[in-house]
């Protein structure tokens, strides 16, 4: 799985009139840490630090794997971006009650991290608690199709599978515009603060010898901010990331591991 992002060297040092090149995405494996080494056209090296949590990744993994015709590694990613998604609000509300991380981090680890019906179980309670409102639930339909596909292997069609992508985008950004509209700017404190704790166990390794910096990449689906302010369907966003990659010419980068 790929995500497309930018030379940021390129469009600083690109000319009047710009060279078009200066402004194309790049494609480069995803990463756990969300550390992207890659060397542009013009030979700049540049190590990308990729700001985002890591259910907005997986869901983005999942919408380019429908337009490349990967169905079954889609819906995988649509299924683990819920339960990650999940996993951020539970985060979130124990951030916004106080709680020790050191404490929350320990509870995660033994009693959640590999128990995915006690987190939706913790989800579930957590939240009508605490914005008291009952948040979505997945319905039959869709539970069961989960269910055939992650543990019975079945493998989905077109059609299927661009389904279930509009139910979790649905479901994902219903949910995010609940806590966006009461926590704006303790959700964006909450991932910033989740994104300084990465920063701290980067490696010298890891970087290459140009610049490092913080990137955006190609049209994030469902980065909070820009989700909940949007009134887009799912197909608006699923085309919109179509065009960006039928835009611009990907080249593929040598990429440093």
């Amino acid at each position: 799985m790929n995500i497309y992002i930018t030379c940021s060297q390129c469009i600083r040092l690109s000319q009047n009139p710009p060279d078009p090149q200066d402004f194309q995405f790049y494609k480069v494996p995803v990463s756990e840490e969300g550390v992207y080494n890659f060397t542009c056209y013009k030979g700049h090296e540049t190590t990308a630090i990729t700001a985002y949590d890591k259910y907005q990744i997986l869901f983005q993994m999942a919408a380019n794997a429908l337009l490349d015709g990967y169905y079954f590694e889609a819906v995988g990613c649509f299924i683990a971006s819920v339960e990650r998604f999940r996993e951020w609000a539970i985060k979130f509300i124990w951030h916004l009650n106080g709680i020790d991380e050191e404490i929350s981090a320990e509870l995660w680890k033994k009693q959640f991290k590999n128990f995915s019906e006690r987190q939706l179980g913790a989800f579930s309670s957590m939240f009508i608690n605490h914005f008291k409102e009952a948040p979505l639930i997945f319905v039959d339909k869709q539970n069961k199709f989960r269910n055939s596909v992650l543990h019975k292997g079945m493998i989905p069609t077109k059609d299927e599978s661009y389904e279930f992508g509009e139910y979790v985008f649905n479901y994902i950004r219903t949910i995010q515009k609940t806590i966006y509209t009461q926590y704006k700017s303790e959700s964006f404190e909450f991932s910033s603060k989740e994104l300084n704790k990465a920063l701290q166990n980067f490696k010298p390794s890891q970087l290459m010898n140009g610049e490092a910096i913080l990137q955006n990449a190609a049209e994030m689906i469902l980065v909070m901010g820009y989700s909940v302010d949007r009134s887009t369907s799912f197909q608006d966003e699923i085309k919109i990331l179509e065009d960006y990659k039928n835009t611009y010419h990907l080249h593929d980068t040598k990429y440093q591991k």
